[in-house]
């Protein structure tokens, strides 16, 4: 569960900045397009790197990044009382683009059984971000204000 907590408290805290859903030739080639799993989340806090891997479940959590801009986060998980893995109950949708020679991500996160919302523009919890691809893993860094940083990697 805390594994859990840490990558639901990462994907939430996504992004900062918005972005044009404006699809060009270039989005349409650009590596970031498809479909990213989930496999790995780094911490570093203290100097001390640990690392946790999903589980089977969880290995199913997915980032689409379609090459219209369009982007959609879809978490797996065993939900309490349950033995099942299922989607969870939250849902993130919006749109990518590439803003100051790097990528970003602008959403809408909604508790589908609250129906509770908030923007990415809203919830800021990290000192700064980044989104890359490195040896065919696409990143999204948090670096925290207390030094810390967290790092979910996800591939096609």
């Amino acid at each position: 569960m805390k594994k859990f907590k840490a990558l639901l408290g990462t994907l939430i805290t996504l992004t900062i900045l918005s972005c044009s859903s404006d699809s060009n030739d270039s989005e349409s080639n650009d590596p970031i397009v498809g479909e990213w799993f989930y496999v790995k989340l780094v911490e570093i806090n203290n100097n001390t790197t640990y690392e946790s891997f999903p589980d089977n479940c969880e290995l199913q959590t997915s980032q689409v990044f379609n090459s219209n801009g369009n982007y959609s986060f879809m978490f797996y998980g065993i939900p309490e009382n349950s033995s099942n893995c299922e989607v969870l109950n939250e849902s993130i949708s919006g749109d990518w683009g590439i803003l100051n020679n790097s990528y970003d991500i602008n959403y809408i996160y909604q508790d589908n059984i609250t129906n509770e919302q908030f923007d990415s523009n809203e919830y800021i919890e990290y000192q700064s971000r980044e989104i890359f691809i490195q040896n065919d893993t696409l990143n999204i860094r948090y670096n925290f204000s207390d030094g810390h940083s967290s790092n979910s990697q996800f591939v096609k």
